[in-house]
C-alpha cells in the first residue's frame, strides 16, 4: 500500500477547496487567496 505523503494530502486539500470557491462564487470571482483561506493553507503554499 502506498503511503500519503504530506504533499498528497496539501493537493488534495486544494483541489477540493477550488472545486468549492468556484462553486459557490464562480469561476471569475475565485482567486488563490480565497482558495488559499478555505484551504487553511499560507499563501505561500499556493503561488
Amino acid at each position: 500500500m502506498r503511503r500519503v505523503e504530506p504533499e498528497d494530502i496539501r493537493r488534495r486539500q486544494l483541489i477540493e477547496a477550488t472545486i468549492e470557491t468556484m462553486a459557490e462564487a464562480g469561476f471569475s470571482a475565485t482567486t488563490l487567496a480565497s482558495i488559499g483561506q478555505r484551504a487553511k493553507l499560507s499563501p505561500g503554499l499556493i503561488a
